[in-house]
């Protein structure tokens, strides 16, 4: 079994992943059409947006979402999101995260079946991922390996027919370039990315004449000037991290294509005969019996066929007219803006935000003002039994809560979701305990009169109390539901209940309430959804309303005219639960002691 901190973070960040893979196939696809729009152009041009293609995978959307947040939100006004906000964030980030429901045994089931599930699951994919990781490292190892060996294995030249042709081409434009000669190596190549060596085969020096010589000089001494080895790295450690997608193998011989493509151009570019730069390229050829090795940019890579045939035309990529420019200002704006206008979009509701970190903190102003009572004996005790039943009994006299972990009692003195709150110790979520607590001395209409806001209140004392608990509240966006009002309308009443008690009966999946706020019924649907639901029904009032659902369509098949929720609530109650992004406050653990039994 997976231990929970790890199964909790695997879990939310799964989401994040899915989002990350989506978008970077995305703009890889993107990449791909515009690529085929310059196909007449620069085979450099080409290159650098395969590779930044590539390099996308290693920067998310959130980065830039995060950091349109950070420099525009003191920018922006209270206003709400439009329309064209909404269905970009639902592309971009199809996927969300999943929650636990975090009332009752029945509310527990699903999210006991997702754990499980997860438990499983999440070990066996991080085994197969961290094979195939490890495999394609050591395939990469292996061959930089090889290639230092044949480094090692020979010497450099200091003289000769090959030294003397560098050096006469040799310039302020080119890099330095020392030349080991080998007698096992079939084709030139250079090795290194930042102190390059070009590898030289002694047998291609008896094939080629002086000419051939410079122009196969000419295509290494590109390879070194633009980096090509460390481009290759790069993405081979892209390789390594996400082997599992098809997408990172296609961009890699789109990237060795556009490369060697990239310095046959500037091979013509510089004048050398296309039919001398062709021939030598063939005689190279004609060596080869071994694969290439990796990390070592060289003469006879990609498509050989297409490449002689593009030399031998003699006709370099076009260089950019004024509308690919256009073309690629407005996919770089695009592919920057777009994540930073969603990152200004989230933090467009800082009222909203305010309010729910309010309504974490440890009393508002009206239980502050109220004397309230407090629980004057309690006990805490180790529960051993192995169970995961947990008995609750919580009212204004007594606190009662057996077999339970820190987080569900948090959960339930903060009225949170338990994924919202971080910070616990390791012990905090394995061990349970045993509660309970009394009001002593206490006026019976006093107890009668609390709210369950009041009774939270005295829970959170009681656990300050017994577990000098210190906490802060932080906020996140993230994936949240706008419960609204459908288009046809409430069809429940107001309350003629006085007073601001609410009443929820639950039974099974079918709720009766009397008495109930919007904001109460946006919490209860918290605990049966994947998302914080955010009440934006502007109802103010206290209602009467009856909701029957089943929770998946599979249920729903075969129970009594129970829909699933989403259907029933717009069936039955006029409402409407609509996806969203926004404001969630989370609760932060900054201490906590372990309980002494008494």
């Amino acid at each position: 079994m997976m231990p929970t901190n790890l199964q909790l973070l695997l879990e939310q960040f799964s989401p994040a992943l899915r989002n990350h893979l989506w978008q970077s196939t995305a703009f890889g696809a993107a990449v791909a059409l515009i690529n085929i729009l310059l196909r007449k152009n620069e085979a450099r041009i080409r290159y650098w947006l395969w590779l930044t293609a590539s390099l996308k995978f290693f920067v998310p959307f959130s980065f830039l979402m995060a950091l349109g947040d950070s420099l525009l939100a003191r920018r922006v006004q209270q206003s709400g999101r439009s329309e064209i906000v909404n269905v970009i964030q639902q592309v971009a980030t199809p996927f969300v995260s999943s929650g636990m429901g975090n009332t009752g045994p029945t509310d527990l089931q699903p999210a006991v079946a997702a754990g499980m599930a997860w438990s499983h699951i999440i070990p066996a994919l991080l085994i197969v991922w961290l094979a195939g990781f490890l495999v394609v490292v050591l395939l990469w190892l292996r061959s930089w390996v090889q290639a230092a060996q044949i480094v090692r294995e020979n010497e450099f030249l200091v003289q000769g027919r090959e030294v003397d042709t560098l050096r006469k081409m040799n310039s302020r434009k080119w890099p330095q370039l020392r030349i080991s000669s080998s007698k096992t190596l079939q084709q030139p190549g250079v090795y290194g990315m930042f102190r390059p060596i070009l590898i030289w085969p002694q047998a291609v020096s008896e094939r080629i004449d002086d000419a051939q010589m410079r122009a196969i000089f000419t295509h290494e001494l590109c390879h070194v000037r633009c980096f090509d080895n460390l481009c290759a790295a790069l993405h081979m450690f892209v390789e390594a991290v996400f082997w599992f997608h098809p997408m990172v193998w296609w961009l890699g011989r789109k990237l060795e294509e556009e490369r060697e493509c990239a310095c046959d151009e500037e091979v013509l570019a510089l004048k050398h005969a296309p039919k001398v730069y062709a021939e030598s390229i063939l005689k190279v050829c004609e060596l080869c019996v071994t694969p290439e090795t990796a990390l070592v940019a060289g003469v006879t890579g990609a498509d050989l066929k297409h490449r002689i045939a593009q030399i031998l035309r003699g006709q370099p990529g076009a260089r950019l007219t004024w509308p690919g420019r256009l073309l690629l200002s407005t996919f770089t704006l695009a592919s920057v803006a777009t994540p930073l206008m969603l990152g200004q979009a989230e933090a467009t509701e800082p009222a909203l935000v305010a309010a729910r970190v309010q309504s974490l903190s440890d009393m508002s102003a009206q239980q502050q003002s109220a004397e309230l009572p407090k629980y004057d004996v309690s006990t805490v005790r180790p529960n051993n039994s192995g169970s995961t039943d947990i008995h609750i009994n919580v009212d204004g006299a007594v606190f009662e809560m057996g077999n339970t972990t820190i987080r569900r009692l948090l959960q339930l003195a903060y009225d949170i979701r338990p994924d919202l709150i971080s910070g616990l110790p390791a012990w905090a979520e394995s061990e349970r305990f045993d509660i309970k607590a009394k009001v002593l001395d206490a006026d019976p209409e006093t107890l009668k009169s609390l709210t369950n806001d009041q009774v939270r209140v005295m829970a959170r004392r009681l656990i300050m109390d017994r577990f000098h608990l210190e906490t802060h509240t932080d906020t996140k966006i993230m994936p949240v539901y706008d419960l609204v009002v459908a288009k046809s309308g409430v069809k429940f009443k107001p309350s003629s209940q006085a007073g601001e008690d609410d009443l929820m009966h639950m039974h099974g999946m079918q709720v009766t309430a009397s008495n109930l706020h919007m904001k109460a019924l946006a919490n209860y649907l918290s605990r049966q959804t994947d998302r914080v639901v955010i009440d934006k029904t502007g109802l103010p009032a206290r209602y009467d309303l009856t909701l029957k659902w089943s929770p998946d369509l599979a249920q729903a098949e075969h129970s009594d005219d129970a829909p699933p929720l989403f259907t029933a609530l717009q069936d039955q109650l006029g409402l409407k639960l609509q996806p969203s992004r926004g404001p969630v406050p989370t609760l932060v653990i900054d201490h906590i002691d372990r309980p002494k039994e008494n």
